[in-house]
């Protein structure tokens, strides 16, 4: 006999937000979830390994299992096939650049900021503290680490079915993960 199970109406309103109406049960629905979960989860795995290459030069990474992206310069992004100019290749600008795809698919913004569970955001314009206010968007994002930043960008874009792609070199530093070599993570 499986246990009783009891959840909070918050929760039982976050679950219904991603079920098919008269079609979903909340196990189909923590089905569905668990599934999307388990094969996006960033942290399984060992993370690092190229499972191919692209050209002479780039090594190709799972983005589910990205390599250490610290001590990394990003040379090429795009998203949703808009290539986001050379000055503004950053990993934080990628995550912006998603936050604003996500919404323009149609999220609000507070719907938005829910979904952030790795990178700090606050509803409303906030420019202490690292945070970076986005205008079109109304929710202001706290800069991160690049590994953080990625993440985030990695997660949103694939439950929002967002494409991208970065192109990035590792600095030539010997705490890097592989010091002046090109790498290539895609959604």
């Amino acid at each position: 006999m499986p246990p009783d199970v009891s959840l909070a109406d918050v929760t039982i309103s976050r679950l219904q937000k991603h079920a098919q109406p008269l079609t979903d049960t909340f196990d189909t629905v923590i089905c569905r979830l668990l599934d999307h979960y388990e094969a996006s989860n960033i942290d399984s795995g060992k993370p690092g390994q190229p499972i191919g290459t692209k050209g002479t030069n780039m090594m190709v990474f799972d983005p589910t299992m990205p390599p250490q992206l610290k001590f990394t310069t990003c040379t090429h992004i795009t998203v949703a096939g808009e290539k986001l100019p050379k000055q503004i290749t950053y990993w934080n600008n990628l995550l912006i650049a998603v936050i604003e795809e996500v919404h323009k698919k149609g999220k609000d913004v507070q719907t938005i900021h829910e979904m952030m569970h790795v990178a700090n955001s606050v509803v409303g314009k906030r420019e202490d503290s690292g945070y970076k206010f986005i205008p079109s968007v109304g929710l202001s994002v706290q800069g991160a680490e690049s590994n953080a930043a990625f993440k985030q960008a990695y997660l949103l874009a694939t439950v929002n079915k967002v494409k991208f792609t970065v192109q990035f070199v590792w600095q030539t530093n010997e705490r890097a993960a592989h010091p002046g070599r090109y790498g290539y993570l895609q959604t």
